[in-house]
């Protein structure tokens, strides 16, 4: 239980004589949260190591299923492993710090129990190396700073599509490779998803337009080169030849 600014913010547990949990209430701002009364039900549940230092503590629905935050400590009460669970459900598991903040290594997982992500956290957050699986079968791997697809990483699509270079906030922003299962390819600069910049598109059939780009389109100076030798070369905007 905390106080801020002479308010209650937190939970207000209140246990029987043998330990156990017989009622939690949220408050926020000194005003206590309705939503939480089903929490009456849970059962807090603690292990301990022959020294009386606790081994193991975790929250416990109705049933009798791990349901929440589960921490695990050595003998000397230093957290060595956190798992999340949801009524028995694995979610996720890792290292959190004493203020409760992901640090290191995490894995996270779907409720069927397919991994969700795997990678680096730093206070709370998913920094560095890591991996993330959406549901659809759309794969990234690479690079996370403040939570978000920052620095170099490749992103491949359930489609086949897969694209390979720099991200800025969770978005294709600076140089990258951007292949297609059609067999097109488009290598050059991006931003905020679309191709902008100086880049080159080659096309299955073996056409290619080498020069500048604006939101997917060719515009500004460019060269197009047709497989039969065909060249256009001069003024683009909106994908179209100006002059």
């Amino acid at each position: 239980m905390r106080y801020k600014n002479d308010l209650l913010n937190g939970y207000y547990k209140e246990y029987d004589r043998k330990g156990k949990l017989i009622k939690a209430t949220l408050y926020v701002n000194g005003v206590p949260q309705s939503f939480t009364q089903e929490l009456a039900v849970l059962d807090i549940r603690k292990e301990y190591y022959k020294n009386g230092v606790v081994k193991k503590e975790g929250i416990y629905d109705v049933v009798g299923k791990e349901n929440g935050l589960f921490k695990y400590f050595d003998e000397n009460g230093n957290i060595i492993k956190s798992e999340i669970y949801l009524h028995g459900i694995l979610l996720a598991k890792g290292l959190i710090d004493e203020e409760g903040k992901r640090q290191g290594y995490w894995e996270e997982y779907y409720k069927n129990g397919i991994i969700k992500s795997k990678g680096e956290y730093k206070d709370g957050k998913r920094s560095g190396r890591g991996t993330f699986y959406w549901a659809n079968g759309t794969r990234y791997v690479g690079e996370f700073k403040d939570g978000k697809r920052t620095g170099r990483g490749t992103m491949t699509w359930i489609s086949g599509n897969e694209y390979v270079g720099e991200f800025k906030e969770n978005k294709r922003t600076g140089r990258g490779t951007l292949t297609w299962i059609s067999g097109d390819e488009y290598i050059g600069e991006f931003k905020e998803n679309k191709r902008t910049g100086r880049g080159t598109y080659t096309w299955a059939s073996g056409d290619k337009y080498v020069g500048e780009f604006k939101d997917d389109n060719s515009h500004g100076l460019g060269t197009y080169t047709y497989t039969d030798g065909t060249i256009k070369e001069g003024l683009w905007e909106n994908g179209k030849f100006i002059e």
